[in-house]
């Protein structure tokens, strides 16, 4: 399994072989390297194409439609790019590059990218030659933004690194024979759920290269899922092909609308399209509850109606239709909890707690 693991609740709890332990807030924790892949490569042109997907896992696209938003978006990730790429040649780590872009103003970054002669990172920052230098600027704070974590948080030189020798370190490639289990404090999923969410795409780019039917079979566990900020295409192609290649996904998630504000009702839509169990614990949102009710279906049920007048008193009967599982009712689940077919079919089933 991967799993993240808010508070350590579940590796603490799964008496498993092969277990190991990313604990952020750890001083001893076994180290994550966000590199591995591309220090496995030996090619100099899929390093780079490699350094470059790293940049759109720390950058993702976002659902807004705010044309600014989105030219400092793109234009920061390709000042970020430029960077990765020009200092990782020179022989720096993830978090010792992160820091040298967060303590340097555009300008000097920009010629400090240059000075390197690298043309792969000098193409990606050419279209700021001759550019306003107030949009430069504003693009080098997006970048500084979304990198922030690893530049300024004091437990990501340590926790987040190449290893030393003979270390052990976190990668996705030990999925072949581990279970990995990220824990963070449940306080700081808004702090390292970036970093969490890195980790997860690199685990579905792992699992994207596996042979179908490959054993064995690799279960996500991803709570805390909107905190993760996974980009929209990749969590759209691991729920629409991973299947096939024996990778199961468990996504955790408070509503609906977390999803909706992350990537918009469509994808949400087409990311509980692809899921063929839905397991409801409980739903406050109205709008959430409607949607499962809606999925459930509504039957046909029979009506009767009284009329009395001052001479006589008939009975009618017809038919209207209801939900067979009500909207409310889900915000009214204690002990119990409901599980949904992807074909409508469901069934109320009571709550087992771990800890009773």
């Amino acid at each position: 399994c991967f799993c993240i693991d808010i508070s350590g609740d579940i590796s603490s709890n799964c008496a498993i072989p092969n277990k190991i332990i990313f604990d952020i807030e750890n001083p001893a924790t076994t180290p994550y390297t966000v590199f591995y892949a591309v220090d496995m490569e030996r090619d100099y042109n899929i390093q780079n194409e490699l350094l470059e997907k790293l940049g759109f896992l720390i950058m993702p696209e976002t659902n807004s439609s705010d044309d600014a938003g989105a030219f400092f978006l793109n234009n920061g990730r390709k000042m970020l790019i430029g960077s990765l790429i020009a200092f990782y040649h020179e022989g720096l780590d993830f978090v010792p590059i992160c820091k040298k872009i967060v303590s340097l103003d555009y300008k000097t970054l920009l010629y400090d990218i240059v000075r390197t002669n690298n043309g792969n990172a000098i193409r990606y920052i050419s279209s700021f030659s001759g550019a306003n230098e107030k949009n430069s600027a504003g693009c080098k704070q997006c970048a500084d933004h979304y990198i922030s974590l690893y530049a300024n948080n004091f437990r990501m030189a340590n926790a987040v690194r190449r290893p030393k020798e003979n270390e052990l370190c976190v990668t996705p490639q030990l999925l072949k024979d581990h279970s990995i289990f990220l824990c963070i404090p449940d306080s700081k999923t808004d702090i390292y759920g970036s970093f969490l969410g890195i980790a997860s795409a690199q685990a579905f780019d792992f699992c994207a290269a596996r042979k179908n039917q490959e054993k064995p079979t690799i279960l996500f566990v991803l709570d805390e899922f909107a905190s993760l900020r996974i980009g929209a295409s990749d969590i759209l192609n691991a729920v629409r092909k991973y299947r096939k290649k024996n990778v199961r996904l468990m996504i955790l998630t408070q509503s609906l609308l977390d999803l909706d504000i992350l990537y918009g009702a469509k994808i949400r839509d087409s990311i509980l399209n692809n899921i063929r169990y839905k397991v409801i614990l409980g739903i406050t949102d109205p709008e959430s509850q409607r949607y499962f009710s809606d999925i459930i279906g509504k039957q046909e049920v029979e009506t009767k109606s009284t009329t009395i007048s001052s001479r006589s008193r008939s009975v009618s009967y017809g038919h209207t239709q209801e939900y067979c599982v009500p909207p409310d009712e889900f915000g009214r689940l204690k002990d119990e909890l409901y599980l949904i077919c992807d074909d409508g079919s469901y069934i109320k089933l009571q709550k087992n707690y771990y800890f009773k």
